[in-house]
């Protein structure tokens, strides 16, 4: 089942003329959706692996929207934040503060991570590393009123001076230009994704008339829409359940009297939200109903019904057609930085990839192989399964 046949979906492409019908659903079943559940994993499993080389002890500090000139702190010197606004929907922040409990919680020794964010516990534990946590930037404005916000505090203020803290930020996903506002502000040392955030165009550029659907969402937009593609134009791709970022087309989230949406005001209805326990990333092409894709049938794991050379042939293709960047090898895979980061480590300790990241001979060789003896098969990368290591490729011969 794809997002297009929901009844909320066929109302929302009903809304176009036959001709453009089409490129609607297109649009619709190539949007990038990442549950709750993948959400959080992705998140947590993240978060421990940036543990490991940032100073400890860490404060994880969910990121929320914050007035201008508003303190995040009270004046006390022991102030202890509110994580929640008494307003605030159970949206990202109320998420992201529970995936910081939990990974408070497994750190039983309180040597990795601060209790809660209060200034008390800062002091007491001798924290050095703030992490900001959100669950995506968009313009980066959110960022930088929180991070002014946080800082208001004469003993934050104090410490940073001091450099006895530094600040970092980790959000799941975000847009390039926000990423790049983020990292303007040289107090915040560093900023990293988790996924990086593919447009519609990037996912659909190999469907021929793709770029109709560009077209498609300046046409049906509102004749006062200042933002027909998104946020900065950037026509993105990518939807949490929770919330629909605003780097969406407009017509998917704008919604007027006139104009029935399937993300309204960037909302998940209950129909979409119960497609997500259901959805698999899959790019679909004009009157596509199934992907099936022609897979190697030799190679020793995927003969026993593994996934995983299978996901290593795709990332060697991947490498190849986004010149070795990590976040485009991730977006073209629906894999998550981190995870893909794994399988390119794994493809280099077999010679696969040379430090470069660029394709080895031994990494064509091993392409081409997949390549020679195919069969079509319905298979899909698992980007949500733990990562394991096989012993070794296939036997060279």
């Amino acid at each position: 089942m794809a997002l297009s046949d929901l009844t909320i979906s066929k109302e929302w492409i009903e809304q176009f003329s036959d001709e453009k019908k089409p490129f609607a659903r297109l649009l619709l079943d190539n949007l990038l959706l990442v549950g709750q559940e993948q959400f959080s994993r992705d998140l947590y499993a993240y978060i421990l692996e940036l543990a490991r080389d940032l100073p400890k002890p860490i404060a994880l500090v969910p990121v929320r929207e914050m007035a201008r000139g508003a303190h995040y702190y009270g004046n006390d010197r022991n102030a202890k934040p509110r994580v929640l606004l008494s307003a605030s929907l159970p949206g990202s922040e109320a998420i992201v503060a529970n995936i910081a409990t939990q990974l408070i919680r497994l750190d039983t020794e309180r040597t990795i991570f601060t209790c809660t964010p209060s200034l008390r516990n800062l002091r007491e534990s001798r924290c050095r590393s703030v992490l900001l946590i959100d669950d995506f930037i968009g313009s980066g404005n959110t960022i930088d009123g929180f991070f002014h916000s946080y800082n208001l505090h004469k003993t934050i203020k104090s410490w940073r001076s001091g450099r006895f803290i530094d600040f970092f930020v980790v959000a799941y996903s975000g847009t390039k230009i926000g990423v790049n506002n983020v990292s303007k502000n040289k107090r915040i040392l560093n900023t990293w994704l988790i996924k990086e955030c593919p447009t519609i165009l990037e996912r659909i550029e190999s469907i021929p008339d793709y770029g109709k659907v560009k077209r498609l969402c300046l046409d049906y937009a509102r004749e006062s829409e200042t933002m027909p593609f998104g946020f900065a134009d950037t026509m993105g791709s990518l939807v949490f359940e929770h919330s629909a970022p605003n780097n969406l087309p407009a017509i998917l989230w704008r919604s007027t009297p006139e104009w029935k949406t399937v993300f309204p005001g960037r909302s998940i209805p209950p129909e979409v939200k119960d497609y997500f326990t259901q959805y698999r990333d899959k790019r679909v092409s004009l009157g596509d109903n199934k992907i099936k894709i022609s897979v190697q049938d030799n190679i020793e794991s995927i003969a026993r019904g593994d996934r995983f050379m299978f996901s290593i042939v795709k990332v060697l293709e991947a490498m190849i057609k986004t010149k070795g960047r990590l976040e485009r090898v991730s977006a073209e895979t629906g894999m998550s930085i981190f995870k893909t980061s794994q399988f390119i480590e794994k493809c280099k300790e077999w010679e696969l990839i040379d430090n470069d990241n660029k394709v080895t001979s031994r990494g064509v060789s091993e392409i081409e192989h997949a390549r020679k003896i195919t069969r079509v098969v319905n298979i899909e990368i698992d980007v949500n399964s733990e990562f394991y290591y096989p012993r070794s490729l296939r036997t060279r011969q």
